[in-house]
C-alpha cells in the first residue's frame, strides 16, 4: 500500500498526532507538511507554502485527505477571521484542480468547516463574549465569505476534482445563522446532483480521522454496513451540548461521512457502534464535574457489550453522555468487566460529533489496538478527571489564566499535570504502560493534553 497524503486542520494533537496514531494502527503511511508550517495556537499556518508543497508532492500519495480550512485559510482559527480576502482563498482552493489535472487518477477526500457561532477563546476574558455569541450569532462578513467558499467547493465535487466532501458544522445549537446556511448548501448540493458525494453534519476536528477510515474501508473492500446500538432510545433523541440536532442524527451524519451505512439491525454486521447516551443529566466537563446520579443503565450496557463480543462482533464505543470527556461511571464499569482490550475503539473527547466520528474511525481496527490506551488516558483520565483539578491549580494556586498560561507559570503547570496523571494512572490501572508518558499542554492552556 502506498502513502496517504494528509493536510491537517492545525497542529493540535487531535488533528495531527492522533490521526498519525490511527493511521499506524491501520498499517498506513502518511505524508504531511512540516509541522512548523501548520501555525500554532492563534498564528495561522503558511497556507501558500502548504499549497505549493501539495501540488509538488501530489503524485507521491495514492490518496489525499485534505482540510480545506488549512489549505484555504491557514487553519481553523484563521478561518474565523477576515485576514484572507475571498480571491486569495479561492485561488488556494483551486490548487486542487491544478494537482488533479496533472495526475487525475489520485482521489481527493476533503472536508471544510461551516463557521461556528462564536469566535476563538484566547483567554478567560473572552468567555463572556463567547457565551453571548453562541446565543446571538448573526450572518456576518466572515460567515458570508466562508459560505461562498463552501459553495465553490461544491463545484469541485461536481466536476470530479474532489471525490468525497464533508461539510462539518462547528460548535452550534438548534437555532442560529448556520441553519439558513445549511439550507442553502443542501439546496445547492441537490441542484448539482452530488448528494451521494457530500455530507453536511456537525463536527470538525475529527474530519481527517473519519475520511482516513473511509479510505481504509474502501481500499480493503470491507463491509459498508455498521450496526448501531443506542444505550437509550430516548437518550438518542437528546440534542447534545454544542450540537444542533439529536445524537441519533449526528451518528447518521458521521456514518455518511465515513462512507458507511448505519443499521439498527445488529445481526447483519460484524461491526457495531455502541453509543452510550443515557437519558440522564449532562454537563460540559471542561467547566464542571460529572453528575453522579444512579447508574442509568450502565450494568445493562456492559452486559450488551459482553453479549455482542461473545457473538464475535467488533465493537467501538461512542461515549456521549457528557461534552468534553468520558463518563467515569461507564469507564469504571468497563475496567471492572475487563473489556477495554476487547474493544476496537472508544471515544469521548470534546463534542458528541467529535467523539462519535472518532469512534466510527476506530471501528475497523483490531481489538486492543494502541488507540484504545490513548483514548482512555485522554478522554477519561485527563478530560473527565485531571483537567478540572489542573485548571483549579492554575487559576487558584498559580493565579494564572487556564486559557493562556504564562511562560513563567507553564513549567509549574506542566509538573502538576504530570503528577496528577501519574497518580490517576497508578490508581486506576486501566491501561498497561511500559513507561509513564510525559504529558504537556501543547497550546499552553488546560483544554487539551499531549503525550
Amino acid at each position: 500500500m502506498g502513502k496517504i497524503g494528509v493536510i491537517p486542520l492545525d497542529d493540535r494533537p487531535v488533528c495531527l498526532d492522533q490521526v498519525c496514531l490511527l493511521a499506524k494502527a491501520y498499517g498506513l503511511d502518511l505524508i504531511s507538511p512540516p509541522i512548523e508550517w501548520l501555525g500554532h495556537k492563534h498564528s495561522a499556518g503558511h497556507a501558500d507554502r502548504i499549497g505549493a508543497w501539495f501540488v509538488e508532492n501530489f503524485d507521491q500519495a495514492e490518496t489525499w485527505i485534505i482540510s480545506l480550512d488549512m489549505l484555504c485559510y491557514g487553519g481553523l482559527v484563521a478561518s474565523r477571521r477576515l485576514d484572507n480576502p475571498i480571491d486569495r482563498v479561492t485561488s488556494r482552493l483551486h490548487l486542487l484542480q491544478t494537482a488533479k489535472q496533472r495526475t487525475p487518477h489520485i482521489p481527493i477526500l476533503a472536508w471544510q468547516s461551516v463557521r461556528r457561532l462564536s469566535d476563538t477563546v484566547t483567554c478567560s476574558a473572552d468567555l463572556e463574549k463567547w457565551a453571548y455569541q453562541h446565543q446571538h450569532a448573526t450572518f456576518d462578513d466572515r460567515r458570508a465569505r466562508n459560505h461562498l467558499v463552501n459553495l465553490d467547493v461544491l463545484n469541485l465535487v461536481k466536476e470530479g476534482t474532489i471525490e468525497a466532501l464533508s461539510l462539518l458544522q462547528e460548535d452550534c445549537q438548534p437555532d442560529g445563522p448556520h441553519v439558513e446556511e445549511h439550507r442553502l448548501l443542501i439546496k445547492r448540493i441537490e441542484s448539482l446532483g452530488i448528494e451521494e458525494k457530500v455530507t453536511v453534519t456537525p463536527g470538525s476536528d475529527e474530519g481527517s480521522a473519519v475520511l482516513l477510515a473511509r479510505f481504509y474501508r474502501e481500499f480493503r473492500r470491507l463491509s459498508a454496513s455498521v450496526g448501531i446500538c443506542f444505550s437509550s432510545q430516548s437518550g438518542s433523541e437528546r440534542v447534545a451540548l454544542f450540537e444542533d440536532r439529536s445524537i441519533r442524527k449526528v451518528v447518521q451524519g458521521q456514518c455518511r461521512a465515513a462512507g458507511i451505512t448505519g443499521s439498527e439491525d445488529l445481526r447483519k454486521s460484524d461491526y457495531l457502534l455502541m453509543v452510550w447516551c443515557p437519558d440522564a443529566p449532562t454537563a460540559d466537563l471542561m467547566m464542571s464535574e460529572p453528575v453522579a446520579i444512579g447508574e442509568h443503565g450502565v450494568t445493562e450496557f456492559i452486559q450488551e457489550c459482553k453479549n455482542y463480543l461473545a457473538m464475535g462482533k467488533q465493537l467501538s464505543i461512542a461515549d456521549v453522555r457528557y461534552a468534553n470527556g468520558g463518563d467515569p461511571q461507564l469507564c469504571d464499569a468497563l475496567t471492572a468487566a475487563g473489556l477495554w482490550l476487547k474493544l476496537s475503539g472508544y471515544s469521548a473527547w470534546n463534542t458528541a460529533s467529535n467523539a462519535i466520528g472518532f469512534a466510527i474511525a476506530q471501528i475497523l481496527l483490531p481489538p486492543g489496538n494502541p488507540v484504545i490506551a490513548h483514548r482512555i488516558i485522554e478522554d477519561w483520565a485527563y478530560q473527565s478527571v485531571v483537567r478540572l483539578r489542573l485548571s483549579s491549580y492554575v487559576s487558584q494556586t498559580l493565579q494564572d489564566d487556564i486559557w493562556a498560561i504564562s511562560d513563567t507559570q507553564l513549567p509549574k503547570a506542566t509538573r502538576e499535570l504530570n503528577r496528577l496523571m501519574q497518580v490517576w494512572i497508578e490508581k486506576k490501572k486501566a491501561v498497561n504502560l511500559h513507561t509513564m508518558p510525559v504529558f504537556r499542554l501543547p497550546w499552553d492552556r488546560t483544554f487539551e493534553v499531549c503525550f
